[in-house]
């Protein structure tokens, strides 16, 4: 049996929630990472992603100014740098240096992957749709990559700011 609730008490229930990393270069050309709680595939054929942002950070600023951006799935071990990317302004700091975060080059854009992330998406901006405070980014995917090694667990939010890993293992 279903009960009215405040759309607070029930969106709490929706947990676990996937986290993801976006990444892209600001307008004084650094790279900047931001904790996000919701993205989803966008279509298949070509592949495309969608994140959304709050409209008026620093990191859809970012997002806009590059017209690229890794979305990157963080691994478990990376649980306490993405409450710092999630938390802290890439305004104010250099997010990647301070947290000694493992980077490697993006292949088809100006921008780098997470290399213990178990999945890496490097996109370029397709469109974007404001929604409230927040605005949807469209990315089309032109380059994928993911951890060597499978049983690298996949981090997701089971509670407000409680990060665990899952294993999520690839098909095939």
């Amino acid at each position: 049996m279903q009960i009215p609730v405040v759309h607070s008490d029930a969106n709490h229930r929706r947990h676990p929630t996937e986290v993801v990393i976006a990444i892209s270069r600001d307008t004084l050309g650094r790279l900047n990472p931001i904790a996000i709680g919701w993205s989803t595939v966008a279509n298949q054929h070509p592949p495309m992603v969608v994140i959304a942002i709050g409209t008026d950070q620093h990191s859809a600023h970012a997002l806009r100014h590059s017209r690229e951006f890794t979305v990157a799935y963080p691994s478990e071990s990376k649980a306490a740098g993405t409450i710092h990317f999630g938390t802290v302004s890439g305004a104010d700091d250099d997010k990647l240096s301070v947290r000694g975060t493992p980077t490697q080059p993006a292949t088809e854009i100006d921008s780098i992957l997470l290399t213990d992330a178990v999945a890496n998406f490097e996109c370029v901006l397709d469109g974007e749709i404001v929604a409230g405070d927040h605005t949807l980014l469209v990315g089309r995917i032109v380059a994928t990559h993911m951890h060597a090694d499978p049983e690298v667990r996949r981090l997701y939010e089971v509670d407000h700011f409680e990060l665990r890993g899952v294993t999520v293992k690839p098909s095939g």
